[in-house]
Parts: structure tokens; sequence; C-alpha cells
């Protein structure tokens, strides 16, 4: 569990300054938000 929750957190801050480097359309961000929520919810089926 404790590596699951490890992998997201490096996931979710890996992809931070993606979604802001991203962030400069709408279109952009709502995409990096999308992918975002999707690896969270695939490190979540992990744990």
């Amino acid at each position: 569990l404790a590596t699951g929750l490890g992998a997201r957190g490096v996931l979710v801050r890996a992809l931070r300054p993606l979604s802001e480097l991203l962030g400069e359309t709408g279109k952009q961000a709502e995409a990096a938000d999308v992918l975002r929520d999707g690896l969270i919810a695939l490190g979540a089926e992990t744990d």
C-alpha cells in the first residue's frame, strides 16, 4: 500500500509542472487534468 501511494505521489509531482506548462491554453490544461486523473486512478488500482 505504501509503495503504491509513494508511486502515485511521484506521478502527481512529475505531472504537476507538465500540467502547468501545458496550462497556457484551456484545452491543453484540460487534457493534462484528464491524463493526471487517469494516472491517479491507475495508481489507485495498484494499491
